[in-house]
């Protein structure tokens, strides 16, 4: 019985050793990963905000801890009750949120459900990562894309436009120059001057808008 005794009370300390371990290695991972991480119950209230999580929300974990998630506005606890009580047990959502500090902010939360110990006891893990510059980044991309497409479809019409001007310009130089009106010559020498004036007006403008 001693002996027996003894080998489980070893066994209970080896246990309990490498419970404090992995305890302490999970702690370690959750405040140093880059993705904030928030856990709460099925009534909302947190018992997980690591590192990455104050630096999005500006609240320390004390704060945090014990609290609801309706402190972050009803996205975040719609994302959390989705995830409750949807037919998946995670949702990937994106979600806009008004911070204190920060401001107006996009986040990206992937919110999973995971059982307890016990019956009722679920809780869920929110992921969640601000992309609101990734965003604003993708969104100037996508600008700046359609505004060289737009500067080439221009640049292109533009290029087109002046290619006959050009031609209607040397054709009126010459009309001026080379040909005699049998009558109304002052009529005819203002008109192939004028064609000549506006064709170079509108190639000017054509520069301008290069």
């Amino acid at each position: 019985v001693s002996l027996s005794f003894l080998l489980v009370s070893q066994n209970h300390s080896l246990l309990s050793r490498a419970y404090d371990r992995i305890q302490t290695y999970t702690g370690v991972v959750l405040e140093n990963i880059a993705d904030a991480i928030i856990v709460s119950d099925s009534s909302g209230v947190i018992s997980v905000f690591n590192r990455a999580a104050e630096r999005i929300f500006g609240k320390t974990g004390h704060e945090a801890v014990g609290s609801s998630v309706d402190e972050f506005g009803p996205s975040m606890r719609k994302v959390l009750d989705d995830a409750f009580s949807g037919e998946t047990s995670h949702q990937i959502s994106e979600i806009a949120v008004a911070l204190p500090e920060s401001g107006d902010r996009l986040l990206s939360v992937h919110a999973s459900r995971f059982a307890g110990t016990e019956a009722g006891d679920d809780s869920v893990v929110a992921v969640i990562r601000d992309v609101t510059e990734a965003k604003l980044m993708e969104e100037n991309i996508k600008r700046t894309e359609q505004l060289t497409a737009m500067g080439k479809l221009a640049s292109a019409v533009a290029h087109e436009v002046r290619n006959p001007l050009n031609a209607i310009s040397m054709i009126a130089q010459r009309l001026g120059r080379e040909f005699v009106p049998q009558e109304e010559e002052e009529q005819y020498h203002e008109l192939t001057s004028m064609v000549k004036s506006e064709s170079a007006r509108l190639n000017g403008i054509i520069e301008q808008f290069l």
